[in-house]
Formats: structure tokens, sequence, C-alpha cells
């Protein structure tokens, strides 16, 4: 077994290499393109700003906490860590607005992967393998797998990866290194208490490996003495996961309400294994390995292999029984992330105690070639493509169940346009991806980030180029604008709606303006709403000619038939005290009815 400072230097190698990697590759554009990411970033913005961890009612599938506002229905282990970008973005924003912070945000996946790195080159260590190939397990984690589509993603993947991956190495430390310094002990506690954090369905996975490490005594044998220090350092994350769900939701594991494991199970297993769309051994080749590796492990230590069994197979299981089983918005089967870790160890296990080194190898460089796709097609340019192709299925449906739309047949063919330059959104239109069964052309307008030709990308390109990033601070603050307009905070409303209107541009949106201008006539301030109006003088957005009409102004720009209508509901938002996002919402609602 290796000495201490030894045991440390490859797992450091095989982390810096993935950061440095990562900073030299990513896309961090991408960072805020999927919806579900909002919600952890306002989320984070009201935990600084505020004190606070509500979000708007306009954000989409938030969990309603009564009728003015949300809570993110999502783990607050993404939003606590998007903290740290949020406090220097804020300071950046107050000498500079409208700084882009794209890169701020990008800096937690790239921490996210590279603990991942480190983590299972440690593990692997700890099983015998090689400095050399300790490292190179090390960088198969991040690299060969679906986890490297989230190396510039918003969305709590590569925490999840990272915390699993520390518990899994923390485990197998503690159970076969009989001197160990303690603290692996708080390691694998924090590492639990943050996995249960960053989702509370990791639950399965934490329970097993977590008692293993708590209970198992070293060098293999049977449960001895309790580790205490797994226990409090577990036991203080765990109590603040509880504290956040009691304070969102009333209730632990209340942040799907309504939502179930209502998916057929072998249906599910078929498409999370070996089904070409979203199927694990398509996205991480080195799976094929695992199960040699476990029985490799098993004769060893069959408490710490049955753990490694029970937490990957429970969340496998429970995955392909719930009702959206394909992640929905995502690279390869996000919702098996943190089945990772332990499938690249057990594959580490799997060549270090057989003849399987060259097979490790060979399947190890499929995986960097399948998922460096998702690294220079980033996915959410895939799914804005699909999702304005005009099928009668959504985009995530198709790109889940749909073979002739296999993910990672559109990421090649995609790249293939971008790499031809030229006019790759014509050529899109025109049908260079009508062969397909359905055919996939766009019938709608495609967003500049899908159908740019293909160039270098690298971390801190927001900051050469800012007008090609959605900024992420910048989505939260409208949010929280929002928020705070609902909640009848209306200096809060109208001061951060004129740094939205500040930060936006030549021509501001109409329905930032209006939020400003509600606020300022609540606040009496006739003069400063008819100021703001006048930015959008030609206008006739449904929220400016509410705020038009609030202010008693002229609105026969609403077209004649609808007019009256529009008056009365108005009025009616008038007497029920609603603001313009709130009559926006109603409006929305009856139209939806």
């Amino acid at each position: 077994m290796a000495g201490p400072s030894a045991a440390h230097r490859p797992p450091i190698r095989a982390a810096v290499v993935v950061a440095l990697l990562l900073l030299a590759t990513v896309d961090e554009r991408g960072f805020a393109l999927v919806n579900d990411c909002l919600q952890t970033l306002s989320t984070a913005f009201a935990l600084v700003h505020d004190g606070e961890v509500g979000i708007s009612r306009n954000t989409w599938f938030g969990t309603p906490r009564g009728s003015l506002e949300c809570v993110s229905q999502y783990g607050m282990g993404q939003s606590l860590l998007e903290t740290l970008p949020v406090f220097v973005a804020r300071a950046l924003w107050a000498r500079h607005p409208g700084t882009p912070t794209a890169p701020l945000f990008a800096l937690i996946p790239i921490a996210g992967l590279a603990t991942a790195a480190w983590g299972s080159a440690r593990a692997a260590l700890a099983l015998g393998a090689g400095p050399l190939s300790s490292i190179l397990f090390g960088l198969a984690l991040p690299l060969a797998t679906p986890l490297l589509g989230y190396a510039a993603s918003g969305l709590s993947e590569s925490l999840q990866a990272g915390a699993v991956s520390l518990l899994v190495a923390a485990t197998i430390v503690l159970r076969t290194e009989e001197r160990c310094a303690p603290g692996w002990e708080v390691t694998a506690g924090l590492a639990a208490g943050a996995a249960l954090l960053a989702k509370s369905f990791l639950v399965v996975v934490v329970g097993p490996l977590a008692l293993v490490a708590a209970l198992g005594a070293g060098g293999g044998a049977a449960f001895g003495r309790v580790r205490w220090r797994v226990v409090v350092s577990g036991g203080l994350l765990a109590s603040a996961w509880a504290l956040f769900e009691i304070v969102r939701f009333g209730r632990l594991f209340g942040g799907y309400e309504g939502l179930g494991f209502t998916h057929p199970l072998v249906d599910g297993l078929l498409r999370l294994t070996i089904f070409p769309n979203k199927g694990l051994l398509w996205y991480a080749p080195l799976a094929l390995l695992a199960p040699a590796g476990l029985a490799v492990l098993w004769k060893k230590d069959r408490l710490l292999a049955a753990s490694l069994l029970v937490a990957g197979g429970a969340l496998l299981i429970l995955v392909a029984r719930w009702y959206a089983w394909d992640g929905q918005v995502g690279w390869g089967p996000r919702l098996l992330v943190p089945l990772l870790p332990i499938l690249v160890v057990l594959a580490s296990a799997a060549s270090v105690a057989s003849r399987l080194r060259f097979a490790a190898l060979v399947l190890g460089v499929l995986g960097i070639a399948v998922n460096a796709l998702s690294l220079v097609v980033p996915f959410p340019s895939v799914y804005a493509l699909a999702a304005v192709a005009g099928t009668p299925e959504s985009a995530s449906s198709r790109l889940a169940s749909t073979a002739s739309w296999s993910p990672i047949r559109l990421h090649a063919r995609l790249l293939v346009e971008k790499a031809r330059g030229g006019d790759v959104a014509g050529r899109l239109r025109a049908g260079a991806l009508s062969d397909l069964n359905p055919p996939l052309v766009p019938a709608g307008e495609l967003p500049p980030f899908c159908t740019e030709s293909l160039s270098w990308t690298f971390w801190g390109r927001s900051w050469v180029f800012p007008s090609e990033a959605v900024d992420p601070y910048r989505l939260a603050l409208i949010d929280q604008m929002v928020r705070a307009l609902d909640l009848g905070r209306f200096e809060t409303a109208l001061n951060r709606a004129r740094v939205v209107i500040r930060t936006g541009g030549a021509a501001p949106d109409p329905g930032d303006v209006a939020v400003a201008a509600d606020a300022a006539l609540r606040l009496g301030r006739t003069a400063e709403a008819d100021q703001l109006l006048s930015l959008v003088a030609g206008s006739c957005e449904p929220a400016v000619a509410f705020v038009r009409a609030s202010r008693g102004l002229d609105v026969s720009c609403v077209p004649e038939p609808a007019r009256r209508g529009f008056l009365v509901s108005v009025a009616e938002a008038k007497r029920l005290g609603l603001s313009v996002t709130g009559w926006s919402r109603r409006i929305v609602g009856r139209q939806r009815d």
C-alpha cells in the first residue's frame, strides 16, 4: 500500500489535469440555458441579497409557497455553492453593472468534475492500482463518461458526482487501509451530507455507503466500533438538509409534489442501459467492466462490495421507475450521473485484479470520443434545435425515445454542420437533417448559440465576447425583481428593475420596463413611471399596456375587439391588488384554461 504522501500525488495530478483541460475547452455560455438552472440561481441570489429562499411565481415548475412566491423544487446544495459567485458578481456589478458573470458560475461545475477525478483516482489507488493507473481512472470519471457533458452546466450533476466520488473514496479507504487519517472519517460524513443536499433522491446512495463508512472496521473486517466523526460531520449537513426541506416544503422529501415512480420498470431499465438514446453503455463504455470488478471486490471485502451494489442498484431501479427517467434535459442518462463514480471504481478493481487493463484503456478512449461531442456541441444547443422542429412530441421525448434522434448521432451531425461553417441555420432549414425519422427540419427561429460556426471555446470567453452569453446573475436578478414586486417590496423591485434595464442593451425589454413603471406608480412616483414608459413609447406589449391603463393613459393601440375585455381585466386586477406580473400570470392561466 502506498504511503500517505505517495497516495496524495496521483489524485492531485488527475484533478489538476481535469481542471486545466476544462478551463481550456468549456463553453460557459451554456451555463444558464436550461430552465431548471434558474431556480437554483434565483435561490442563491435570494440567499445573498435577502437572506431568504423564495423565487418568483414566474419560474417554471417552482413549488408554490403561498400565493405570491415559489421555492425551488431542487436540492439546496447547488444554490448554496452558487452563493459564492453571486457574492463576487454582486460586488462586480456594484462597480461595473452588466459585466458578464458566466465565467464565475462556470467554475462550480469545473471544480465538481476535478473533485470527482480526485475521488476516483484515490479510490483506485486504495484498491491496488498503481500511480499511473489511478491517474487514468481519475481522468476517466469526468472525461470518459456523460459527466463531461455537465462541465459548464448550471445543473447539479457535477456537485452530485463530486460528492458521491468523495464518499466512495472515503468508504474504500476506511475499509482497506487500517491506518488512515481521521480526516477520512470527516470526509465521508461531509460527502454524504453534501450529496443529500445536492439531491434528496441520493439518500439511497448515501445510506449504504455512509453506514459502512461509519460502522465498518478497517482492513476489510466486519462491522466494528462506531466512527463518530462520520456520524457527526454527516449529521451536521443532514440537519441542514432537513431544515431547508421543512422551511421550503413543510416536510422532508417535498421537492417533487405530485410526481412519482410511474414509468414501467423493464422499459426504464432497457432505455437507461442498452438502448441508444440514453443507454449508459453507449455513454460510459467502462461500465461494461463493472460486473467483473464487483466480482473481484466481492472476494476481498463482501461488505464493501455489497454497499456499492446496493447503492448503485437502488439508484438504477428508482430512476428506471421515475416518471422522467431520462432526466428530460441533459447529456446521456442524467439521473444516473451519481452512479458513475461507483461504476468507474469497479472498473478500476477489474483492471487491477485481472487481464482487463487493455480493455479498460480501449473502453476509456471510446468513452472520451463519445462524450467529447458534448463538450464541442453543448447539449442545450441540440435541445434548442429539437424544440423548434415542429414535431408533435416534446424535444426531450424525441431525444430520449426516438432511435433516429439519438443525441450522440445528433451532436455528431450538428458538429459536422458547424465545422463546415457558412450559413448553418440555412442548411438546417433546407433539410440537412431531413434524412432522420421523423425529419428534423427547424420550423422556428434558431438561437445563434445553436447555429454558429465551430470555434474554439474556453473559460472566460464571455469576458472576451460579452454579447454572446446569457448572463446567469442577470437572469436571477430579473426573477427576484419580479418576486419583489409581487411581494409588495416596491422600492426593491424598482431598484432591481433599473439595473436590469441599464444592462439590457440599447433597446430595453418592455416587460422589464413595465415592472419598473408599475413599482414606481405604487410608490406614488408618477413622473418617474411616465419617464420609464417613454423608453418603450412605441410598444403595445400587454404588460406595458396594463401599466398605461393603470396610469390612466391612452391604450388605443390595443385592438378594438380585445380592448373592452382588456380594460375589464385591468380593473379586476386593480380591485384584487395584482401587480403587472400577477395580472400577466392570471391572463396566461385563463388562456391555458
